[in-house]
């Protein structure tokens, strides 16, 4: 009875595999989309010195599959009650592609200076809008995406890694001490992302900037005996490497 029961099911799976063909199991098809990969960026005149027209390149992501042609990707820019907006007049939306083969692409948004960024930060919403080439939102994903603008110091997008890794909590004077050890306008470095252009820093360079600084704030201890480089209220900078 035990081998008349395992052959019965063996001819059953056997019938089922050559009967039901690829064509004949329904699949769930999504219609492709983008989205915004960051809910959130920023951008400061005061840590772009000399320019008061920049072009700023949100980042989107594909949802289905990859094409042979470049699409385009539409935002239009929304405006939230209750929140300080920019002024028109401050930024223009240029232009958004996903290139040919790939998951990720830019839209690139142009800002410019303002008398009234000098000491407040404005918003830009904005949300990913259909066309013919994405004619479906996806819906269960981050459709909008804030762009913050202004002349004032801002941390840095990234801040998130160089807090958790290296340079502890943010603030302004800090900020500027790494800059002037390191010599760089920025630290483009975030381990978990993707878009190599914007966040091209390598391991291995973002911890020889931090052995720099980390070295000059031995230097200068050792040159000022019992003192410290200091954030206000009183704690030592620190570099955790």
């Amino acid at each position: 009875m035990k081998n008349k029961l395992i052959y019965i099911l063996t001819a059953c799976l056997a019938y089922i595999s050559v009967g039901c063909t690829k064509q004949d199991i329904p699949l769930f098809q999504e219609k492709s989309g983008v989205f915004f990969t960051s809910v959130a960026t920023t951008y400061s005149f005061r840590d772009h010195m000399g320019k008061e027209v920049d072009t700023v390149y949100i980042n989107v992501s594909l949802f289905g599959d990859t094409t042979d042609m470049d699409r385009k990707v539409s935002v239009k820019v929304v405006e939230p009650d209750s929140v300080l907006l920019a002024n028109p007049d401050r930024y223009r939306v240029l232009s958004g592609v996903l290139p040919a083969g790939k998951f990720e692409g830019k839209v690139a948004i142009e800002v410019n200076n303002g008398p009234e960024l000098a000491d407040t930060i404005y918003s830009i919403y904005l949300e990913i809008d259909t066309n013919e080439d994405f004619p479906e939102l996806v819906e269960f994903s981050r459709n909008r995406a804030r762009l913050e603008i202004s002349d004032v110091r801002i941390p840095p997008a990234n801040w998130f890694w160089l807090e958790l890794f290296y340079f502890g909590k943010y603030e302004d004077e800090w900020w500027d001490y790494i800059l002037e050890v390191t010599g760089k306008s920025s630290l483009p470095w975030d381990p978990t992302a993707s878009d190599k252009e914007t966040w091209w820093m390598t391991d291995t360079e973002i911890t020889v900037c931090a052995r720099a600084v980390k070295n000059a704030l031995k230097e200068y201890e050792l040159r000022n005996p019992g003192k410290k480089l200091c954030y206000k209220n009183g704690d030592p900078w620190i570099v955790t490497i």
